[in-house]
């Protein structure tokens, strides 16, 4: 399960989210300007503080001062948890806790509490059963206002790859072969898949598939992506323009064979350009957005031609101007 939890910028600074994490939290900027939201995976286990009732509703004059002092500890800790009050609100429940609170308080405190007769016993018991289902109550109410996803794996990829592992997709001889660029869209790419952002999985995948090829094209061609134009303006080069260049480079070639894995990384390029580069980033009204089917087939293609391209990298051949050492 996975909290979305919004921050507004003047309660929290960007560097204490990240300082406070352990590399499972991941930030998402809200674009409305209102502050960031933190995504953080969220754990349920304080439910099992419901079981106090059926505690409470086995209580006997015997036990009673072991299990109203247990409830104190576990009710007092709840509620002064940090992270329970400040990022998971528990408004309702922090105002309804107090009544237990105050009527278990004597037992945790060691006073010499003792029950006058049976009736008064009972008197307790159905009071304390009364404040804790208000608790109880006000708890799901509390829980239920918070942002909360349960994430399933997708196309037989697990939750831990497409959200922090993504290199886990890739061979482990290309894994040291990626940028930081490409790798951050990738994983990118993954959490847009787990939350079903489907338009914005393409997006990032076709980045990190532009990435990719842009350097595989320097290597190739021994030329930089980065030039000028004849405006004299400094532009980088496209993933078509990448595309036709490498065709260029594949065609001199009497045999296809000779170049490696070349005549297959062309055209992938060129069908993920034309499939979703182009329509992604110039909003098609064709392609206004990727349906669930049409994420998991870009992510796919994405990770095939970018594996192709890197394998063909290590591997080397007389069609690459510069060559890499591993």
């Amino acid at each position: 399960m996975f909290l979305l939890d919004h921050q507004a910028p003047k309660l929290r600074k960007i560097d204490d989210v990240f300082g406070a994490t352990d590399g499972r939290t991941a930030i998402r900027y809200h674009y409305g300007g209102e502050g960031i939201y933190v995504m953080r995976p969220y754990d349920p286990s304080f439910l099992w503080m419901f079981s106090m009732v059926n505690r409470v509703k086995d209580m006997t004059p015997s036990n009673a001062r072991e299990v109203m002092t247990q409830t104190h500890l576990i009710l007092d800790g709840f509620v002064k948890n940090e992270t329970n009050a400040r990022i998971f609100g528990l408004n309702k429940c922090a105002t309804s806790v107090t009544m237990p609170l105050a009527l278990t308080k004597s037992f945790y405190d060691g006073d010499d509490v003792k029950f006058e007769s049976l009736e008064q016993f009972k008197g307790t018991k159905d009071l304390l059963l009364k404040f804790l289902d208000k608790f109880e109550s006000d708890l799901l109410a509390d829980v239920n206002d918070l942002h909360i996803y349960l994430l399933e794996k997708k196309r037989g990829y697990d939750i831990e790859t497409l959200l922090h592992d993504i290199d886990d997709t890739l061979p482990a001889d290309d894994r040291s072969l990626l940028s930081r660029f490409a790798r951050d869209n990738m994983q990118e790419a993954g959490t847009c898949w787990l939350f079903d952002r489907y338009t914005a999985c393409g997006y990032h995948m076709a980045r990190a598939v532009e990435e990719v090829a842009r350097r595989y094209y320097e290597l190739v061609t021994g030329k930089p992506t980065h030039y000028k134009d004849r405006n004299d303006e400094w532009r980088d080069k496209s993933l078509a323009q990448c595309a036709g260049e490498l065709q260029d480079v594949l065609n001199k070639f009497p045999d296809e064979d000779e170049a490696g894995l070349l005549s297959l990384i062309v055209p992938t390029i060129r069908q993920f350009c034309r499939i979703y580069r182009d329509p992604l980033s110039h909003a098609d009204p064709k392609l206004k957005e990727l349906k669930s089917s049409d994420a998991e087939i870009a992510f796919g293609h994405a990770i095939t031609g970018i594996s192709t391209m890197l394998e063909d990298v290590r591997t080397g051949g007389p069609h690459f101007k510069w060559t890499v050492t591993i």
